[in-house]
Order: structure tokens, then sequence, then C-alpha cells
């Protein structure tokens, strides 16, 4: 828990070196001032004549003086572990209260200047205690630190204490379908009859799902406080159906040409469970799917097959409706009524309505994650498909990736805007050219006109209403002008 202090009051301890370290030491403590932190030290407040040993012991045992900060350098430490000098005469009075300090809380070395070899000097009484550097090039962020420590907050909030992920509950799958023979496909450097074995895997594990369902005939219709837990456990069986089909995705995603496989079986979901007759259990459905098509994207970028992601997301989907309506992969694979799910997630994650998911669907999905992909690998693949909806299809609208607030936006780290950056390029480019289907730059270009337009409309940018963050694209990180401009 924080010590809040708004008024904080220190002393600092240091050795007289040259003028120009006393002039230093001056400097910092002046810095202090002009951010709000009294200090006592002994040139701002001994006079000619008085007992400095007697003003020492008095500032370090004064109740008013919340910290005492110690200044090292290699003077200090020498006359400190000598008993010399000033230095020496305060050792003797701080280290007993160092020893006897069992918060380790009033008392704060920092390192302010290191020895010839670039060593940090601590005196023996100070050894192990943690302490602040600002010898460093991270001088500002350690300085920030510091007086934040002045003032009590803490330098690494402690978040709250959440509730049980589901997957604690939800037994691991280990297979439990027979799919002997899909295993065996790994292995096989020569197969005569890969589609058959593939589509039979497949078709168990839609078996698998029909019998999930039909043991949940008695599927509430409502959503209320009571219902929201059992339809969630309804929805939380799924993970199995998932995980198998992760199983094989994981043994087919380099074979050639298995986009026809791996679609027939997604749209397969999509035609058999949509238009059913309980809209809870054909939304939890959708979802489902969605989360599929988000995974077998975020596999078919990591081993790198960008030809499969442009084959699956620029055909066309013929819909099981009397028109056979055409209608492109977002249209198909992802779940616009997820109302009901975040409503489920809601009611059970807050039950006195004390705040609210942005996607109780997102959240799911992050709580429940196959454990071969990190939360990281399914936000870049929902990202990912929307910027390659805006760039790749004609639709009224694009793929709204609800996973994006979980985004680290603007860290270096950030798989997104790491992949943004490539784009500058030309290696990366031609090794992404069956991403977007053309190897030119001025081609590729011309796509990206398009995603500006979509930069410069505000209102066409999707975020979620009550998030400032927008979902991230490309041209956030860099601009048309720069792709393909360096080797």
């Amino acid at each position: 828990m924080e010590r809040l202090i708004e008024n904080p009051k220190v002393f600092i301890s240091y050795a007289w070196g040259t003028e120009e370290y006393q002039q230093k030491v001056l400097d910092f403590a002046s810095r202090l001032k002009g951010d709000g932190i009294s200090v006592v030290i002994d040139k701002w407040s001994m006079e000619v004549g008085n007992d400095t040993s007697s003003f020492m012991e008095k500032c370090v045992n004064d109740s008013s003086i919340n910290y005492v900060i110690i200044l090292l350098d290699p003077v200090y430490a020498k006359k400190a572990n000598d008993r010399t000098g000033g230095v020496g005469t305060e050792t003797q009075i701080i280290s007993p209260n160092v020893y006897n300090d069992a918060e380790q809380s009033k008392f704060v070395p920092v390192v302010f200047e290191r020895g010839n070899n670039n060593e940090t000097c601590m005196p023996i009484y100070l050894n192990g205690r943690l302490h602040f550097d600002l010898t460093t090039a991270e001088y500002e962020k350690e300085y920030i630190k510091l007086v934040r420590h002045l003032y009590g907050r803490k330098t690494y909030i402690e978040p709250p204490l959440g509730k049980k992920p589901i997957w604690v509950d939800t037994p691991k799958n280990i297979i439990p379908l027979n799919l002997q023979e899909i295993v065996q496909l790994k292995n096989s450097t020569i197969i005569y009859n890969k589609s058959t074995i593939i589509f039979n895997a497949f078709d168990k594990i839609l078996k698998s799902l029909d019998n999930t369902i039909c043991n949940n005939k008695n599927l509430p219709s409502e959503i209320t406080a009571t219902t929201a837990k059992a339809i969630l456990e309804y929805r939380t069986s799924f993970i199995p159906v998932r995980d198998n089909y992760l199983e094989i995705l994981d043994i087919i995603a380099l074979f050639d040409g298995i986009e026809d496989e791996i679609v027939d079986f997604l749209f397969n979901i999509y035609n058999r469970y949509t238009n059913t007759s309980s809209p809870i259990n054909e939304v939890l459905l959708n979802s489902l799917l969605n989360e599929l098509f988000i995974y077998t994207i975020s596999k078919l970028w990591k081993v790198k097959a960008y030809a499969k992601i442009y084959n699956i997301l620029t055909r066309t989907y013929f819909a099981h409706t009397p028109d056979n309506k055409a209608i492109p992969f977002n249209e198909v694979f992802y779940c616009a009524n997820s109302q009901t799910i975040d409503s489920i997630k809601n009611k059970i994650d807050y039950p006195n309505d004390e705040r609210q998911h942005f996607s109780g669907e997102a959240q799911l999905w992050i709580e429940t994650l196959n454990e071969k992909y990190s939360k990281d690998d399914i936000i870049f693949a929902d990202l990912l498909l929307y910027n390659l909806s805006i760039l790749l299809i004609e639709s009224h609208y694009y793929w709204f990736p609800k996973t994006y607030i979980y985004d680290s936006y603007y860290s270096p780290n950030s798989q997104f805007r790491l992949f943004s950056l490539k784009f500058k390029s030309k290696y990366e480019l031609e090794k992404m050219s069956n991403l977007l289907g053309t190897k030119e730059v001025n081609k590729l270009k011309s796509l990206f006109d398009k995603m500006q337009l979509v930069k410069d409309n505000l209102s066409a940018r999707y975020r979620y209403p009550s998030a400032f963050n927008k979902a991230s694209i490309i041209l956030d990180f860099i601009t048309v002008d720069e792709i393909g401009t360096l080797n």
C-alpha cells in the first residue's frame, strides 16, 4: 500500500569533494526543491561556527524529515568505511539507524558518481540496500522514480486481485477424439489420401461439436444474473473443439493447397449453425467461428504462409441461403452480435455494474488462450485482419479487431508496430508480397492510398465507443511515401 507524502522533507548527506562536485550536489538539491520537496543541506542550513555533529544528528533523528538521501561517490564510500571526516561522523550516526530500520525506508542511497573503473561505491553498512542510480543514461527516468518515491508513490503499481481464470476449471484437452490418422500425417513423406484424411478429421470435430450442442438442448433463452454462468460454461465447453482444430492446423498449415480444407471446415460451421432456432446458441457458435478464424490467421502468419492468408481473405464466399448471396470473409467469420457474450461476461465479472469490459467476448478469448498461443499472437492476427480488410476487399465495413484494446500500441515491442515498420524495407516487402498479392511498390502504394483515406476520415477509424485509443492501422507508423524506400 502506498504511504502518500504530500509535502516531503529530506536531509541530504554527502561528502565535500571538489568545488565542481559540491555545485553538482547543490544543483541536485535545487532541482528537488523545484519539484516541491523541502531540502535540508548543510550549506543552506548551517552558519559558521555551528556544531556540525550536532546538526547532522539532529537532522538524522528529526521526525519531520521523511527521508535521508545519501549521495554516494568514491569519497563518501571511503570516508564512511574509514569513519573519517564529517562523513565518518554522519556514518556513526546513520549506520545504527540503518541497521535498526526495520522498514528499510527512511534512508535512501543514491549513486551520484562512480569510481575510476565505473564501479558503484557503496559503504559497507549500505551493502545490499536498494538504491537509485543517477550515473547512467537513464538519469531522467531514475530521477523521476526517486521523486515519486519521496512523495510516497510506488514506481510499480500492484494491480488489483483479479478473478480465477476460466481455464482453471476447464479440463485440459489431450485430443479426446480419434485423430491418429491426422497425427500420422506429420511424419509422412508420401501422402496419397491427404485430403480424405484431413476431411475425416475435421468431420469428427464437427460431430463432436454437434454432440456438445445436443447435450445442451435446455440452454437458457434469457441472459440473467442466474443464467449467465450456465451459458458461459456452455460456451467454454467448445474449447476442446477449438483445441482439436488447432492440433490439426498445427500439422497441416504448411501443406500445399490446404486453404480449401481449412475454409471448408470453417465455412461448414458458419452454414450449419447460422439461423438456428436458438438465438443465443447461434451467437455463441458464431463467436467460436470468429475465434477459430483469428487463430487460423495467427498460425498461418507464424509459419509465413502469406499466400494462404491472401487466398483465404480474397476469395468469395456463398452463403447457404435461398439467394446464395456472395459475401467477403469479414461477413462470414466475424461474430457481429457479440453484445450477448459481452452481457454474459459483464454479469459474471461485474455483478454490481461497477464497470464493464470493452468486449466481454475478447476478454473471454484472452482468458481461455490455447497454450501454444500468446495474447500478443491473437491481438496481432486480429489487427492484421482489420488492416487487410481495408487493403484487399471491397465491403461496407471492415473487420473489427475486438482484441485491439489489449495492444501495447506504440510500445517498441508491439508486434503490430514492428510489422508496420517493415513496409519501409524493399527486402521485407519482397518477403510479404504474397500477403498483398503484388510485388510492385507502385501497386502496393495504390492499395495504401485506400488506407490513407481511412486514416484521414476519423469517423471511419474503428474504436470502442468508450475507448480513447483507436484500432491501429499500418499508416499510424509509416507514411505511404516511406513504403519500400529502404533496402
